[in-house]
């Protein structure tokens, strides 16, 4: 089971499904990432920071062996945060949090909350 957040934008239009957890694509694309999203000063100011650890590593003279473990970290801990970040990042820009919905799919998930949603039309 996958859990969604899910976001309501302030403007008349769709929600935003956001899947809870670690993001593969934010470890392995990390800047790519938060640009395809949107996030275009997360993926600036991770641009610097990798930057600037690869020329504090250059500067200290780091063995090749070694090189890599810091920038791998930062990626790491990209990866588990990647998410709230663009909750973040919605939440600023006005979205609001509706609720919690637990699906094995994204599609399942839009329809369960299509459903939520209904259910508390007609109740009211």
């Amino acid at each position: 089971m996958r859990v969604y957040t899910v976001q309501r934008p302030p403007y008349p239009g769709s929600a935003v499904l956001l899947p809870e957890g670690f993001s593969w694509g934010a470890l392995v694309f990390g800047p790519l990432w938060f640009l395809w999203h949107g996030l275009w000063v997360s993926a600036l100011l991770l641009l610097l920071v990798q930057a600037a650890v690869s020329g504090a590593a250059d500067f200290f003279k780091v063995p090749m062996a070694l090189a890599w473990l810091p920038s791998a970290c930062i990626s790491v801990l990209v990866g588990f945060n990647a998410r709230d970040w663009w909750r973040f990042m919605l939440d600023r820009r006005g979205f609001t949090f509706v609720g919690v919905v637990l699906s094995n799919s994204l599609e399942k998930a839009e329809w369960t909350m299509m459903e939520r949603v209904y259910a508390e039309s007609t109740a009211a």
